[in-house]
């Protein structure tokens, strides 16, 4: 496979707002270019470490094909990482996490999670983008990415028609706003006084939690693993690395999954506790 052009047609396909699409030409370059270092750890390494290796591959289907998180497994429980890094791989990206956080995105965009899910372009990009990281592991060089000639046509966006209301007019403020009394150190979660049933009642309480939390695709996918892992689905990830950055929610995350493992039952007669608990099944 042409990794590079492979790259390319991802880069070429987000531009033109084919988000799905590009998410699966990522996921083909990654599990072709896994494959391929898979065969050079298996023919360049001590006869028993390459056994061990190929017997855990071959064990969970290999020769058809691994998905991401079997991936994640035999570079987790296998030694062919440090086979690889005896090649002179750094491998300071491929890792056992990385893929399995990349499982459900790939999976969901393959086989469809929800009726109304759209892939978005930040998605598209995490998984073109680590396509380009893994291809430095390899020491595959990747050459600045040639000007297209192509221009994509985006619809044209509708004009106002006359002069827009003030935002005030037609949308009342929360009430701590407008009695000036919003204070930015609400914030700051601190999961230890949540625990012992401190902090803002916001924070404490988890129906008044839920209230105001608005389930993202990214933290409805979080939990619907959590209730999965809590259930004893196999194919569920035990630890989940988040990777965002400063106030990307990792916070709010943890504890939306405190509130629903410790009051699971309690919140069950909501609706999108009912429904995150129906797409867990």
């Amino acid at each position: 496979m042409d990794y590079v052009e492979q790259l390319y047609k991802t880069y070429d396909l987000i531009d033109s707002e084919q988000y799905t699409a590009a998410i699966m030409e990522s996921a083909r370059g990654i599990e072709a270019l896994l494959h391929d270092l898979y065969e050079e750890a298996i023919k360049h390494s001590q006869k028993h470490k390459a056994e061990q290796v190929q017997a855990e591959f071959e064990g969970m289907g290999g020769k058809k094909g691994l998905s991401f998180g079997q991936w994640g497994r035999l570079f987790k429980q296998t030694p062919i990482a440090d086979m690889l890094k005896q090649r002179g791989y750094k491998l300071r990206y491929l890792n056992a996490g990385r893929l399995y956080n990349l499982t459900d995105l790939r999976n969901i965009s393959a086989h469809g999670g929800r009726d109304d899910y759209e892939p978005t372009r930040t998605e598209a990009e995490l998984m073109r983008n680590t396509l380009e990281l893994f291809l430095q592991d390899a020491r595959i060089e990747v050459p600045p990415r040639p000007e297209t000639q192509q221009t994509v046509e985006k619809p044209a966006q509708p004009q106002a028609s006359s002069h827009l209301p003030a935002w005030t007019s037609i949308a009342n403020p929360h009430e701590d706003i407008r009695e000036r009394r919003f204070d930015l150190g609400i914030f700051a979660i601190h999961l230890g006084e949540v625990a012992f049933g401190d902090g803002q009642s916001e924070y404490v309480d988890p129906d008044a939690f839920f209230n105001l939390t608005y389930l993202t695709r990214g933290l409805r996918m979080q939990l619907v693993g959590l209730l999965q892992r809590l259930s004893s689905d196999p194919k569920a990830s035990a630890v989940v690395r988040l990777e965002t950055t400063f106030g990307g929610g990792k916070t709010h995350t943890m504890l939306a999954m405190y509130h629903l493992a410790r009051s699971g039952p309690d919140l069950a007669q909501r609706d999108d506790i009912r429904n995150l608990m129906n797409e867990a099944r």
